[in-house]
C-alpha cells in the first residue's frame, strides 16, 4: 500500500514549489493513475515513491510516504518496490535480454514463461542495447513481474509502444491486480486507464499558461528541391532483416510521418539517412540535416538548455525557437534536470535552430500535452513552410494523421496521403 501525507517538493537551488501538499492512497492490488500536465512534477514523485530522492535527486521535501508501512528509501533495499523508467535501457544490468529477466534470481523456465506471455520471447537472445523503444519498454515490464516485487512504478509505459503494445500492456495490468500488486502509473495517455484505474492523482502545472509569437525564419529551401531519395533500402544487424525493400523520397516542405510497429527499424533509419551507420543506396541531396533521437540524453552535450539550443543554430534564431517551446525560463537550467517532455523539446529545438534542409523527429510528442503538442505543431508547420523536409517518426497516429502530407509504413514502404 502507498499512503502519501501532505507532501512537499522542491529542487535544490530552486525557489519555485513543485509539489505542495500531496495526498493520496493506494491500496494492495490497485492500480493508481497519477496524471498531470510536463512540468507538473510527476516523475518526480514517482522518484520519491521510489526511494530516490535524497539518493539520486537532491530538493527539500516534507510531509510523509510510506510503502507498506516503511519510508521508500527502505522499501527500496528491501525489493518491495520496482521503479521501470521512462527510458527502459537506463536501468538494464544484463547483457542481453535473458540475462536481463534472470538476474533478480528467476529461473530460465520462469523468464521464458513471462517472456512468452508479453510475445517478448523471440527478443531472448537479443542484445539489450538493440532493443527498440518499444521492446525496452516490454522486457522492463517483464522484468518487474519477475521480480516479485509489491508495487511497480511505471513512468510513461505508453510512450514507445505502438498500438497493440499499448493495448497489450493495458492487458496484462489486469493481470498485476489479480496478483494483487499495487501499480502506480504516471501517464498522459489516461485515455487508455479509464475503467481500469482505481485511483488518480491528478497534478498541476504551477504557471499553465503558455503565450507565445509566431516564428520569424529565413527562406530555408525557397525551391522545395528534392532533398532524399531511398529505394528498395534493405539493412540487417547480426543476419537479422531489419529492414526490406524500403522506399521513401522526400522533398523540401513536405511533412512525412514514418510509422511502424515496435522494432520495425524507425529508429534504425534515423542512423541510416543521418550517416551515424554507414549504408549505401540512399540518395542525399541535403546540404545540412538536424535531427532529434528518441532518448534526447544521448545527443545532449551541453551543460545548460541554452547552450544545447545555441548549439549549431544559425544566428539568435535559437532564441525565437526556446520561446515557441516553453524553455525561454529554464535556458539556465541542466539539459538533464528537466522533466522528459522538456528534455525531448530541448533535443527537438536544438535540431530546428540550425535551420536544416531536412529535419528528423524520432518520437516528438513523447512526454508532451495538450500545450506541447501545439509547440511541436507550429514548430513543425514553420519549418515546413520555411522550406525544410521534415520526417516525424512517430507511434501517434492522430498527430500523424493530422500534420503531415504523407504517412509512410516502414513495414511495407507504402504511404498514404
Amino acid at each position: 500500500m502507498l499512503t502519501i501525507n501532505d507532501f512537499g517538493f522542491k529542487y535544490e537551488g530552486s525557489e519555485a514549489v513543485l509539489l505542495d501538499s500531496i495526498n493520496w492512497e493506494v491500496g494492495e492490488g490497485e492500480i493508481g493513475l497519477l496524471e498531470g500536465p510536463t512540468g507538473s512534477g510527476k516523475s518526480t514523485l514517482l522518484y520519491t515513491i521510489a526511494g530516490f530522492t535524497g539518493k539520486y535527486v537532491s530538493g527539500e521535501t516534507y510531509g510523509n510516504i510510506e510503502i507498506n508501512g516503511l519510508y521508500p528509501s527502505r522499501a527500496l533495499r528491501e525489493g518491495i518496490i520496482y521503479y521501470v523508467p521512462q527510458e527502459p535501457t537506463n536501468s538494464f544490468a544484463g547483457y542481453d535480454v535473458i540475462t536481463e529477466l534472470m538476474w533478480r534470481g528467476a529461473s530460465k523456465d520462469e523468464a521464458t514463461h513471462i517472456a512468452m506471455e508479453l510475445g517478448i520471447d523471440h527478443l531472448l537472445k537479443r542484445q539489450v542495447f538493440r532493443l527498440s523503444g518499444g521492446e525496452a519498454q516490454k522486457v522492463a515490464i517483464a522484468a518487474a513481474i519477475l521480480g516479485r516485487y509489491r508495487i511497480i512504478l511505471f513512468d510513461e509505459p505508453l510512450a514507445n509502444l505502438d498500438a497493440a503494445s499499448r493495448a497489450s500492456f493495458v492487458s496484462l495490468l489486469q493481470v498485476l491486480k489479480k496478483k494483487k500488486l499495487t501499480v502506480i502509473v504516471a501517464e498522459h495517455r489516461i485515455s487508455y486507464f479509464h475503467g481500469l484505474a482505481d485511483r488518480t492523482l491528478a497534478l498541476e502545472r504551477q504557471k499553465s499558461e503558455l503565450t507565445y509569437e509566431d516564428l520569424k525564419i529565413p527562406s530555408i529551401n525557397p525551391h522545395n528541391d528534392s532533398l532524399l531519395k531511398i529505394s528498395n533500402l534493405s539493412f540487417s544487424y547480426d543476419s537479422r532483416m531489419i529492414i526490406k525493400n524500403f522506399n521513401l523520397s522526400i522533398r523540401g516542405g513536405e511533412v512525412v510521418g514514418l510509422v511502424g510497429e515496435n522494432g520495425s527499424g524507425k529508429s534504425t533509419l534515423l542512423k541510416l539517412i543521418t550517416g551515424m551507420i554507414k549504408i549505401k543506396g540512399i540518395e542525399r541531396n541535403f546540404r545540412s540535416i538536424g535531427f532529434s533521437m528518441q532518448t534526447p540524453e544521448l545527443q545532449f552535450l551541453e551543460d545548460t538548455v541554452e547552450k544545447e539550443i545555441k548549439y549549431g543554430a544559425k544566428g539568435e534564431v535559437y532564441r525565437q525557437i526556446a520561446g515557441l517551446m516553453g524553455l525561454d525560463k529554464k535556458l539556465d537550467r541542466l539539459p538533464h534536470s528537466l522533466s522528459r517532455g522538456e528534455r525531448v523539446r530541448v533535443a527537438v529545438s536544438s535540431a530546428a535552430a540550425i535551420m536544416p534542409d531536412l529535419i528528423i523527429l524520432d518520437e516528438p510528442t513523447e512526454g508532451q500535452d495538450s500545450i506541447g503538442l501545439q509547440m511541436m505543431e507550429k514548430l513543425v508547420t514553420t519549418m515546413a513552410k520555411a522550406g525544410s523536409g521534415v520526417i516525424i517518426i512517430t507511434q501517434e497516429s492522430e498527430f500523424a494523421s493530422k500534420y503531415c502530407d504523407r504517412i509512410v509504413e516502414i513495414g511495407t514502404g507504402e504511404s498514404s496521403a
